[in-house]
């Protein structure tokens, strides 16, 4: 009888615990008006957003392509109401960066320190992959329908299949101004942005699609997975705090020792060490995850020197002194080639982190130029494209006239993408071979 009674309690509990998470997470979505200034007699494009980082006094939100723009069109005026400001009506600005095939947009409300932003929930996030892996689950979904403030929550519907971009669920109760906003799982964990809202069938892009977009573009992503409890707390050195602040768009790298040169029983090239020396990288430091594309160059220095054009591609043709220039402006340096090593091996001994065909942009998949960053495999430290693609300055000298290059490039041969491999340049030398990656102390 005992387990009969304990039964009612124990739903109310996990109801009033749901519910609970469900506020938890309210303060992420935005309700979105976008207004169209040459159909100014039409109803304003609803629509909701996903609010994914605030840094310097800016939030950023992530939206539907279609709520803001129409083929060329843009929207003129969209104005944004925010979970913790309620009657209060903020104006966002439209980013230029946009992607079509994800049906994914950027906007940016200044000035937010004078919003009071609260203490964000980005630790919902959650793994779309976790929505198929068991069978159909239960998902959630948060928008604007017919612009009724403030949220519409769904009755649970299961999701019914997707690709590598999307999820699909069924949504015959679904209807426009969905469009952007969450899709949930039932413990109110965020696996993706919504992009149709027109029944039966609702889709969605997969989060984790969203994030390796924005971080592409180079912006301030804070949504990540709740960090795990330690079972007692962990010591604490002087060289990294308990708590160390995040650093948008890039890898933290622990102090260590590793074997820095020709890795053992490996054939060896002259520029490396031989036998390897043992080395030690007394104090840890941040690295970009990726090597400095073409969009975060020319927001910083306002200009883009690269001879193949792309926004995600890494920027090239800089100078030694141009990419010290840049990562000064960003208030980091470039790494000395001990740094650059350990972090590219980040623990491996051999002459490559992985197999060169999924981690490196080289001779043997014949691309004739540099490739978007972020697509093949990274190291186990989170580091993109530490071979091929392009080589990379560091701040280490190769000999009185020559700075060390790190990694290789997109037209080196497989016996030259090794770890341990340093290329020689003059710092005045800059072709479309050369690019970089910043990191900071």
């Amino acid at each position: 009888m005992m387990c009969v009674r304990l039964i009612p309690a124990l739903l109310t509990a996990a109801i009033a615990l749901a519910e609970s998470r469900e506020d938890e997470v309210k303060p992420l979505l935005v309700m979105i008006k976008a207004q169209w200034e040459d159909r100014a007699q039409d109803p304003p494009q609803n629509g909701a957003g996903i609010i994914f980082g605030h840094q310097s006094g800016r939030l950023y939100i992530a939206t539907a392509n279609h709520v803001v723009r129409y083929g060329p069109r843009e929207a003129k005026k969209i104005d944004l109401l925010l979970k913790w400001l309620p009657g209060e009506t903020r104006t966002a600005a439209l980013t230029r960066h946009f992607d079509s095939a994800l049906d994914l947009a950027v906007l940016i409300i200044t000035g937010a320190p004078d919003l009071a932003v609260p203490a964000l929930p980005f630790n919902a996030l959650g793994n779309s992959g976790s929505l198929t892996r068991r069978g159909p689950v239960k998902v959630e979904t948060m928008g604007y329908p017919g612009g009724k403030e403030w949220f519409a929550r769904a009755a649970p519907d299961v999701v019914s299949g997707g690709d590598r971009d999307t999820v699909r669920f069924d949504a015959a109760w679904i209807g426009p101004g969905y469009s952007g906003g969450g899709l949930f799982t039932d413990r109110w964990e965020i696996v993706g942005m919504i992009r149709r809202d027109n029944p039966p069938e609702g889709e969605a892009v997969r989060i984790e699609r969203v994030i390796e977009r924005l971080k592409e573009w180079g912006y301030p992503v804070g949504l990540s997975k709740d960090e795990p409890v330690a079972a007692s707390p962990p010591k604490v050195s002087p060289d990294r705090p308990l708590v160390k602040k995040q650093r948008a768009g890039a890898v933290w790298i622990r102090p260590g020792t590793f074997l820095m040169g020709c890795s053992p029983g490996g054939f060896c090239l002259p520029s490396e060490a031989n036998p390897p020396v043992r080395t030690t990288i007394a104090k840890g430091f941040w690295m970009n995850e990726t090597e400095v594309n073409q969009t975060e160059y020319e927001r910083l220095i306002g200009s883009n020197p690269s001879q193949f054009r792309g926004p995600s591609n890494p920027v090239e043709n800089v100078t030694w002194h141009q990419a010290q220039a840049y990562c000064a402006k960003a208030g980091g340096r470039l790494p000395i080639s001990a740094e650059w090593e350990y972090a590219a091996r980040a623990g491996t001994t051999g002459t490559a982190y992985g197999d060169l065909k999924e981690i490196a942009w080289g001779s043997h998949h014949n691309t004739r130029q540099t490739q978007r960053v972020r697509q093949l495999k990274p190291n186990s430290f989170g580091l993109y494209d530490m071979m091929g693609n392009v080589w990379e300055w560091t701040a280490t000298d190769f000999d009185a006239l020559n700075k060390e290059v790190r990694g290789g490039y997109w037209g080196s041969a497989v016996l030259s993408l090794r770890v341990s491999l340093r290329g020689r340049r003059a710092p005045t030398d800059h072709d479309n071979t050369l690019g970089f990656r910043c990191v900071w102390d």
